[in-house]
This record gives structure tokens, C-alpha cells and sequence, in this order.
């Protein structure tokens, strides 16, 4: 048995699949609970695999006024002013040797510096704030992200690579398979910057407690996330491994999840509630 309270001061969520619809829609049913949860004096905070430009392009109908999580815990955003409170980078020599090894088992990449994204394969055009370049136009430096895809040829064979090899060549960096409806990916951050160890240091920041807050994901890299907190809840689409640590399992982004516990949520007396969807 685990509880709703009224003690909850935070909901953190994830963006993509959970807030957000996967055409980054927000549901105008969940930007006016986030209203009702922010008016009742609460924290709503977005934590995303994607940069900040990205989440605030897409959330500008959203009254966001606390700190985001951006590029899966690599940055902690003012919302405010945009300012960049907390960063965690990949040292340039690590950068180098991972690039390197992406070339030789033919992996696609995507590199990310401020809002500025260096590939030759993925174009994020439903993005007007970021600005693409060719990868050959990268300068080697210690940045926030990489991505990396797995397509074409010997898919599977590239799965078990990245999830084993490249794991183990390189434990400086936190290598972390993301939902996709198109590819295999994953987000390589630096070992430091996780969901979880941004979330602990966002807590700190607004001096909330980690019972005192509730996460919401979908994914594998919302996995070290909700392992932060006192609530964990997972939607209905979410990956099995996620939904088998949730504390409550609530309906996706295409049925108004996040209104759906916001109203459960500024409701709650407290009680103990048996775990799963009611």
C-alpha cells in the first residue's frame, strides 16, 4: 500500500508519450490542470530527454514558472529567465573516442551544444528553435549529449552492441535507450547526469523532500527517475519495467493522463491506495 497526500509540494514529468503527445501536443485539459496545480501553490516541473529549447518551443501554451530537466538530466533550466542553473558535460576526449567508435560499427549520431544539433541524419524539422548543422561541422569540446541511432542493416546486432559493449568500453558516460517509433535510440549523457541525479538536485534546489514529490513517466530513461521520489506513476503505454515500479498506472497523453492525476492528486486526504490503475 502507498499514499497520496496532501504533503505533495512537486509532480515532475516526463515530456514525450507522457505530457505530451508524440506530435508534441499538450492536451488543453492538462495545460489547464497544470494551471489548477500551480495555483494551489504546487511545483509542476518538466523532465525530458530533449534540450530546453526544444521543451519550451513546445509548452508555450503551458505556464511553466519552475525548473526544467532537459537532455535527460544533463541540464536544469530556470523557466523564468532560461537560465541554466545545473550542467553536467561529456569531457571533449571521451567525446572523441565515442565518435570514433560509432564510425567503425556504422551507428548515426546526433550531437547537442546549446540549441544547436550536429548530424547528417536526424533533422528535428518540427523544431524551429534549433538550429541543425553537418556533422563534419562539429568542433571536438566537452558537450551535454549525444544521441545514437540504430538503423539499416544488422539492427539487432547493433542493439545488443550498444547495450553491452559500449556500456562496458565507456563507464564515464550514461547510455540510455529512449522510446522511438522510428529507430532504436539512445541518449549518451555523461555518467553524471541521469533523471535521477537531476531530479535529487532539483529537490534541493526548491528544498522539497523526495517524499514530498511525484514523478510520471513512460520510458526506460524515466526508470532512474521515478526511483527518485516518494510516488511513482507510470502510464498506461509505458514500458513493463517502469509500470512493475509504479506505485499507480494512470491513462496516457492521448486521454488526458497528467489531468487525470492532478485532479487525483489536490483530491487526495492521504489515504493508502492499493497500487495499480483504479
Amino acid at each position: 500500500m502507498v499514499s497520496l497526500s496532501k504533503n505533495i509540494k512537486i509532480l515532475i514529468s516526463d515530456y514525450d508519450g507522457t505530457l505530451a503527445d508524440y506530435n508534441h501536443n499538450i492536451s488543453q485539459k492538462n495545460s489547464d490542470a497544470i494551471k489548477k496545480w500551480e495555483d494551489d501553490g504546487r511545483y509542476f516541473t518538466i523532465a525530458s530527454g530533449r534540450m530546453y529549447a526544444m521543451i519550451k518551443e513546445k509548452t508555450e501554451d503551458v505556464d511553466l514558472t519552475s525548473l526544467v530537466i532537459g537532455r535527460g538530466g544533463a541540464e536544469i533550466v530556470d523557466s523564468k529567465n532560461d537560465k541554466v542553473l545545473y550542467e553536467k558535460l561529456i569531457n571533449k576526449k571521451i567525446v572523441h573516442d565515442f565518435l570514433k567508435a560509432v564510425r567503425e560499427n556504422d551507428l548515426e549520431v546526433s550531437i547537442e551544444i546549446e540549441n544547436r544539433l550536429y548530424s547528417n541524419f536526424y533533422k528535428a524539422e518540427n523544431f524551429s528553435s534549433l538550429k541543425v548543422y553537418p556533422l563534419n561541422e562539429f568542433e571536438l569540446q566537452d558537450i551535454p549529449k549525444m544521441v545514437i541511432f540504430a538503423v539499416n542493416k544488422d539492427v539487432e546486432k547493433k542493439e545488443e552492441l550498444i547495450n553491452n559493449s559500449f556500456k562496458d568500453k565507456f563507464p564515464q558516460l550514461h547510455i540510455t535507450q529512449i522510446n522511438s517509433r522510428d529507430w532504436k535510440v539512445w541518449d549518451v549523457t555523461s555518467h553524471e547526469a541521469t533523471k535521477h541525479l537531476a531530479t535529487l538536485e532539483l529537490l534541493k534546489m526548491l528544498d522539497i523532500k523526495p517524499e514530498e514529490a511525484v514523478a510520471i513517466g513512460d520510458g526506460y530513461n524515466d526508470f532512474s527517475m521515478l526511483s527518485a521520489v516518494g510516488f511513482k506513476v507510470a502510464v498506461d503505454n509505458a514500458v513493463e519495467e517502469l509500470k512493475e515500479i509504479a506505485d499507480l498506472i494512470i491513462p496516457n497523453s492521448n486521454n488526458d493522463g497528467v489531468a487525470y492525476l492532478i485532479d487525483k492528486l489536490l483530491a487526495a486526504k492521504g489515504e493508502p491506495r492499493p497500487k495499480g490503475r483504479e
